[in-house]
């Protein structure tokens, strides 16, 4: 493995164009190289203003991480948490592929990678660093730690403690809060999980900081929780803000009696787009990371399917909903999607959360479509921006 890339907060949007005939041949703008067997003839798509194109605003990036580490501490003038991805997998130097986030007071984040990163936008560069990067599980997440240096050189350990180990008990969605309250959908499924005790500590250059007290989670006098948690499985998906500018590039196909599925791969996902055979509608979208997960999808299903985008009538409006499935939960997010043409180059497209209930209204999102001759430009901003 020579590069990896993961959870790229950057949008990475699609377009695809499906020109159906008798030979079933495609035609449209989409990207990949695929890492993956062939899951039919591989082609390349151009460009063309038809009735037949197919533009999907939606590529969620998706990954399953063996454990996740995370805590908050006080006392600190910049940072109020830090946290850990540790995924499957072995980088250049063997070790498991680690993605480290401290966040500020202010909700912003700065990402620390033991592997080759690919940055996708300007802002990406300015956040994501290189370090190296210890992490310990012990003990069915009776103890567990974090160590790694920052770009200016300091050094940032998280001790963690537990009177419990890991359970399903205490898995489930996460509630994100109003952590980058501007980068998406942010969507964390923990399969088991353990909190942590008054003996978790948070240690930056050798001064320690106190993990608070999570009263959300204590029971007095029979149990007092800390905010520090650990978790054994660790499932996510996102849906990111941002503009990206589609140009052509290659993609498979295999069509079937009753669908055509489309699948392109990036360093960051592999993603399967599937519609009803000879209908440029979409059914639903497959994502997975292939580095480090690549038995684990996550599926966003439309119902109705998400329409034709070129084909709607200038001020024709379109509602459907939509869907969220983890491989090992169903059913725990969906909502509302809102399609409105605005003329004959650009759609504008309403993502609204209905569950789970912290995410309604503060995570709804709204993508601007704008498509040109040779390229199509997908906007995807929150909602109340």
């Amino acid at each position: 493995m020579n590069k990896l890339s993961l959870f790229c907060v950057s949008a990475l949007l699609m377009f695809l164009a499906c020109q159906s005939n008798s030979q079933g041949e495609l035609r449209g703008e989409l990207s990949m190289e695929s890492p993956l067997p062939s899951v039919g003839s591989h082609g390349s798509m151009e460009y063309s203003q038809t009735s037949d194109m197919v533009i999907c605003p939606f590529l969620p990036l998706s990954s399953t991480a063996e454990y996740h580490i995370m805590a908050y501490f006080k006392g600190h003038e910049i940072y109020e948490s830090i946290e850990a991805f540790v995924f499957n997998g072995e980088t250049e130097q063997g070790d498991s592929p680690i993605r480290a986030t401290l966040t500020r007071h202010d909700k912003s984040q700065v990402d620390y990678f033991n592997f080759d990163i690919n940055p996708a936008t300007e802002d990406d560069r300015q956040r994501w660093y290189n370090s190296s990067i210890h992490f310990v599980y012990e003990d069915n997440g009776l103890g567990g730690l974090l160590e790694f240096t920052d770009n200016s050189g300091n050094d940032f350990s998280l001790v963690y403690k537990a009177d419990r180990g890991v359970s399903e008990q205490n898995g489930g969605l996460t509630d994100v809060g109003e952590h980058s309250p501007h980068g998406g959908l942010p969507l964390f499924y923990r399969e088991k999980s353990g909190i942590g005790s008054e003996n978790c500590y948070v240690q930056i250059n050798n001064q320690t900081y106190e993990v608070p007290v999570d009263e959300a989670v204590t029971k007095r006098p029979f149990f007092v929780a800390y905010m520090a948690y650990i978790s054994k499985g660790f499932n996510s998906v996102i849906y990111s803000t941002g503009v990206t500018q589609l140009q052509k590039e290659s993609f498979q196909v295999q069509e079937n009696q009753d669908e055509i599925v489309l699948t392109y791969d990036t360093f960051e996902s592999t993603f399967k787009i599937v519609t009803s055979s000879g209908v440029p509608e979409i059914k639903e979208i497959l994502s997975r990371n292939p580095w480090v997960s690549p038995d684990s999808f996550t599926t966003m299903i439309f119902d109705p399917p998400f329409p034709n985008l070129v084909a709607m009538n200038t001020g024709e409006t379109f509602n459907l909903g939509f869907q969220i499935d983890f491989d090992v939960a169903q059913g725990l997010v969906y909502g509302d999607i809102t399609v409105h043409k605005l003329n004959d180059r650009q759609v504008y497209v309403e993502m609204n959360p209905l569950s789970p209930s912290w995410a309604v209204d503060s995570r709804a999102m709204k993508y601007i479509l704008n498509y040109q001759e040779q390229q199509v430009e997908i906007e995807a901003k929150m909602l109340l921006e």
